[in-house]
């Protein structure tokens, strides 16, 4: 550290020199400049000071929170509720692994610290939906039965994305493998599939499959509306994966294709599984790497 402390002087000596003769070449630009964070400055002051200095963290309800700040104590006492919804207190330890495995099998692929991660995260994730319903229901675990109306807040909305991003995943490969098909059927299937799914917004699935359909059953019968938005959301999430995983397909170079062909490895879709020998491994590759470089993607 002593020895980069020159290093860094110089620089930041530099650095202002540059921005003097910036200055003086354009008194405007430095005027303006100036003036922007002089305003951002008393910006971030005051958030500073509502959100932190002058907040209240706990209060029995509005009245007894400073009206200078904001009042915090409203999320600290529903925290609980946030996370669980109505889940019965007594049993919210069930609901602590559908909560936090997703963010812990994520860790151990993003760090590469974990010699094996990305195996226990490969297999945690195929095991996430059996383990996670059969916690929280309870029913053959001989646990107390929970119904699916208590499920909620954000353990709820953890379960359904991740069981969704599961069980897409592999309908994503299929249709990707369907689309690249020279079979016109296949073909055409899996990019009517695809296109549907990706114009509709998702919003507009979850009301359609929540709310519209249930209409449509006859009488009497109990429509499951988590199952439904289960469904929804895995088609949803399977037409955008499917065009992942085809433009990881369609980006192997041009060389290796002949290769894989000639192998026998890359045939049409009546014999695809045979692609998973070699074209497939890669492009999943690919668009992993893709995604790991750039996380806005």
């Amino acid at each position: 550290m002593r020895a980069n402390a020159p290093g860094l002087l110089q620089r930041a000596t530099e650095w202002l020199k540059a921005q003097a003769i910036f200055a003086s070449r354009r008194p405007l630009t430095a005027i303006v400049t100036l003036a922007l964070v002089y305003l951002a400055w008393i910006g971030v002051e005051r958030i500073v000071g509502w959100a932190l200095l002058e907040a209240t963290w706990n209060a029995a309800d509005r009245t007894g929170c400073n009206p200078d700040g904001a009042c915090w104590a409203f999320i600290v006492n529903r925290l609980p509720q946030f996370l669980f919804g109505f889940y019965p207190v007594e049993a919210r330890w069930r609901a602590i692994f559908p909560l936090a495995a997703p963010l812990v099998f994520m860790t151990l692929v993003a760090l590469p610290v974990f010699p094996h991660g990305r195996i226990v995260a490969f297999g945690g994730f195929c095991l996430y939906p059996l383990v996670a319903v059969l916690l929280l229901d309870g029913r053959l675990l001989g646990l107390e039965v929970v119904s699916t109306e208590m499920w909620g807040g954000l353990t709820l909305t953890m379960l359904i994305f991740t069981i969704s991003f599961v069980l897409a995943f592999p309908i994503a490969i299929g249709l990707a493998l369907a689309r690249t098909s020279k079979m016109p059927v296949f073909r055409l299937l899996a990019t009517g599939f695809i296109e549907f799914w990706r114009g509709l917004p998702l919003v507009a699935i979850l009301f359609m499959s929540v709310i519209m359909l249930p209409l449509f059953l006859p009488p009497g019968v109990d429509s499951p509306r988590l199952l439904l938005a289960m469904i929804g959301i895995t088609f949803f999430a399977s037409a955008y994966l499917a065009e992942v995983v085809r433009g990881g397909l369609n980006g192997i170079d041009g060389r290796r294709r002949p290769s894989a062909s000639a192998s026998g490895r890359c045939k049409p879709i009546s014999s695809s599984r045979k692609c998973f020998g070699r074209r497939c491994p890669s492009s999943l590759t690919r668009q992993s790497h893709f995604s790991r470089t750039r996380p806005m993607s």
